[in-house]
């Protein structure tokens, strides 16, 4: 039996497509699979870049958060500080003759050696009473930041506004002498100069 020249080429180019099928179907997923790491490599990349600029920004961090702490009040531990803080919020509010109809003063947290809480309030005044009570806001020796405002028009008045808005309201608390923390000096006092304890 004879194979015809035409015939030859078609077995070569049906095994050359055998052949690129296999390969493509051993390659493909290898191919796959270094394109995703590469994307991942590049996901790294640009997270270690995020972190090294932010270990950079850590002293300059440091160095303002301690100007914060310095500007903040210190309270003693066992004092309620909300009243304060709310009877402050509620003459500003009375000066700048803005509304407070609902006041709702959160819980104490804590983060680190700061505290804190947030007062969600719902208001009612003018565009001008607005102003002069977000001025006042800033202006305290306390740290009182608004963190949200909402506003929209009172219905059927065209001046009269009203909305919702939050106060953070930060402060430090004097540290509380631990059980027997003072004992060791008192101790020390105690006993007279000289003495060997064994």
């Amino acid at each position: 039996m004879r194979i015809s020249a035409r015939e030859m080429v078609l077995g070569w180019a049906t095994m050359a497509l055998i052949v690129a099928a296999g390969s493509y179907w051993f390659v493909a997923p290898k191919i796959q699979g270094a394109k995703e790491m590469s994307e991942r490599r590049e996901t790294l990349r640009r997270d270690i870049e995020l972190s090294k600029r932010l270990l950079d920004q850590k002293p300059d961090w440091e160095r303002r958060m301690e100007l914060l702490r310095l500007k903040l009040k210190t309270y003693s531990p066992e004092k309620d500080v909300s009243a304060d803080y709310m009877k402050l919020l509620e003459n500003l509010a009375k000066e700048s003759e803005i509304a407070l109809l609902q006041r709702r003063p959160e819980k104490e947290k804590k983060q680190g050696d700061l505290f804190g809480f947030e007062v969600d309030c719902t208001w009612e005044g003018t565009l001008e009473a607005l102003v002069r009570f977000l001025y006042a806001l800033e202006s305290q020796d306390v740290s009182m930041d608004l963190d949200q405002l909402s506003v929209s028009t009172v219905s059927g008045s065209k001046d009269k506004l009203k909305g919702n808005f939050s106060v953070k309201c930060a402060y430090c608390r004097e540290a509380e002498a631990g059980p027997g923390q003072n004992e060791p000096a008192r101790a020390q006092e105690a006993e007279p100069a000289g003495t060997v304890v064994k």
